[in-house]
């Protein structure tokens, strides 16, 4: 994930958006107060995503053409897709596609057809708990332990690509001198 974006990150994220939005963000806008506002806001729905990834999600936004920057937390949903691209469920959504792939093969006599209708992040969690441990044990019990252990896993799964990533080295820092890159 890289370092938190700075304050000076998001100053020049927000010169950068309305320069992209002429006439629709005015920034720096001439007041402190507010412009102290709109960076603090932005900076807090941004935290624990690197400057890299905000100025994706940012680009993203820009070359979808439309007529409105996006708030803060518009960018961090978009970040958020960006920095944990396989993290598009989230541990309920996950127990939601179990218990509809239950219902539309039977586990006992479709075993492969079963685990074929799951997602990769899902089937690895029915195969971590086991498949008839999760058919025995009460659904409201099983519920908080499969959330959990899918969320766990999310999570576990962001970290390796974080190290990845700083391993990798950053390469992109949202500064004024390479802000078009």
């Amino acid at each position: 994930m890289g370092m938190a974006i700075t304050r000076t990150q998001v100053t020049t994220l927000l010169t950068y958006l309305a320069g992209a939005y002429p006439g629709k963000l005015k920034f720096p806008s001439g007041n402190k107060t507010s412009d102290d506002a709109m960076i603090m806001a932005y900076r807090r729905a941004l935290t624990g995503y690197s400057a890299e990834v905000v100025t994706a999600a940012a680009n993203k936004y820009i070359d979808q053409g439309g007529e409105w920057p996006p708030n803060a937390g518009q960018l961090a949903v978009e970040a958020g897709k960006i920095a944990n691209p396989e993290q598009a469920l989230t541990g309920l959504e996950a127990w939601a596609e179990l218990q509809g792939a239950i219902a539309r093969h039977s586990p006992y006599y479709e075993y492969s057809e079963f685990m074929a209708a799951l997602s990769p992040p899902v089937r690895e969690v029915v195969r971590a708990i086991g498949w008839d441990t999760i058919d025995r044990t009460d659904p409201a019990f099983m519920q908080g332990r499969f959330v959990k252990a899918f969320d766990n896993q999310q999570a576990a799964s962001r970290e390796r690509k974080a190290l990845a990533q700083i391993t990798a080295g950053e390469r992109l820092q949202l500064g004024t001198s390479n802000i078009s890159s």
